[in-house]
């Protein structure tokens, strides 16, 4: 009995080094960049488009920064969103930038004549929607990364959960290079708070509330007044679903009370009782949408790529402090390692409240089915039936008047 004990106690133990050792090749992975395509080239091209899908009008307020207007284009031609998309600018800066707005994608660019503040140019932009009928507005601020499948992700959930919004956790935040001072990734420990940049709404939503406030802060909170759980309402996805990178500029406005964030060191999370450490999801997610090329490739030359190398180091140091600690203790190897190794490397699997496939810019790690048939749509069903319910109405109506 002892014999077989030790032998399986062995074989666990081998299984964890095989484990440890593809964690470390992980390190190499997590920190390689593949060639970027030309400029024009699109994810979204290379799927077909679908009918169904609720048509999307993507939201991007800018102003001085042509660099980042640009970038932002590029990544929303990289969606790999099934559904039509439209893009709308609103740009208040002193030259207009309308060689830079050229895309595949229908772009309306809107060059204003005078300073707005943030919340006045939303309010412009959603009425641009509204005169191409769009089903749903999605904010895409020029300075933030999402990941190639962030429209698939969130109109998924909003219309699995029949959800009138849907927005994203800010779990991150990419500090960039400022006044000497290096760069740094920030992991986000207060409250999971979603920001005006990372919503999506239902433009029939959209009608029955108050406007964007006239402001450059918290110009969204207007639009969650007088709902009694505006945070159900938001319904914001966590991180470790959908990942996405703030980036601080020194032009950023957010505050980081709200935030608490603390530079990355580890992926793994002490226990504040001292007890067995545990992993960190959201982060190990992040490095998985890395090594698995969820995020867009940007230009070298855009602002955003040397966000993205930060990152990259990052995690790859995080990576290697994680390898050698539990090298250097088999017993949280044999708890952590398994479940690290599956967290970096196993793409999350469709869910039935929306949750989608994670997708990739690389077609052999993308998904190739889930623009086959949308979620329903429970909504849209619903307004459907009423439609109906009042054509009956009418006719039930009609019918005396026919008979006299």
């Amino acid at each position: 009995m002892g014999f077989r004990s030790s032998r399986r106690r062995h074989r666990r133990h081998g299984q964890t080094a095989a484990r440890l050792c593809r964690l470390a090749s992980c390190v190499a992975v997590i920190s390689c960049r593949a060639a970027v395509p030309a400029i024009g080239f699109s994810v979204a091209s290379t799927w077909r488009r679908s009918a169904g899908w609720p048509s999307v009008s993507v939201q991007i307020v800018t102003y001085d920064r042509p660099a980042w207007l640009q970038q932002a284009i590029r990544q929303i031609e990289m969606q790999d969103y099934p559904g039509p998309v439209e893009v709308v600018v609103m740009d208040d800066s002193p030259e207009a930038s309308t060689p830079l707005v050229r895309s595949e994608l229908p772009v309306r660019y809107f060059h204003l004549e005078k300073r707005h503040t943030i919340g006045d140019k939303r309010n412009m932009a959603v009425s641009a929607a509204r005169e191409s009928a769009s089903d749903i507005v999605c904010i895409w601020d020029d300075d933030d990364i999402f990941t190639v499948d962030r429209l698939r992700q969130q109109v998924s959930r909003m219309l699995a959960r029949n959800a009138s919004c849907s927005s994203i956790q800010v779990a991150f935040v990419a500090v960039l290079p400022q006044k000497g001072r290096p760069g740094v990734l920030q992991r986000c420990k207060g409250m999971p708070l979603p920001f005006e940049n990372s919503f999506c709404f239902r433009m029939s939503w959209l009608d029955q509330r108050p406007p964007f406030t006239n402001s450059s802060l918290g110009e969204g909170n207007a639009l969650f007044e007088g709902l009694s759980d505006w945070y159900s309402e938001a319904q914001p996805v966590p991180g470790e679903e959908l990942p996405f990178l703030y980036i601080r500029t020194a032009a950023s406005t957010a505050p980081d009370d709200a935030l608490e964030p603390y530079p990355v060191r580890s992926m793994l999370v002490a226990s504040k009782e001292g007890g067995a450490r545990r992993l960190d999801f959201a982060l190990l997610t992040l490095a998985r949408a890395l090594r698995r090329q969820r995020f867009p490739k940007l230009e070298e030359s855009s602002p955003g790529a040397a966000a993205l190398a930060q990152v990259r180091q990052s995690l790859k140091a995080a990576l290697r402090k994680d390898l050698e600690d539990m090298s250097a203790n088999v017993a949280d190897s044999l708890q952590l390692a398994p479940s690290y190794w599956r967290a970096l490397c196993t793409p999350s699997l469709p869910g039935p409240a929306g949750e989608a496939a994670e997708g990739s810019w690389n077609a052999s790690l993308a998904p190739r089915t889930f623009d086959v048939h949308p979620p329903v749509d429970a909504t849209a069903e619903q307004e459907q039936e009423q439609a109906q319910g009042k054509e009956r109405e009418h006719e039930q109506e009609q019918e005396p008047q026919r008979e006299q």
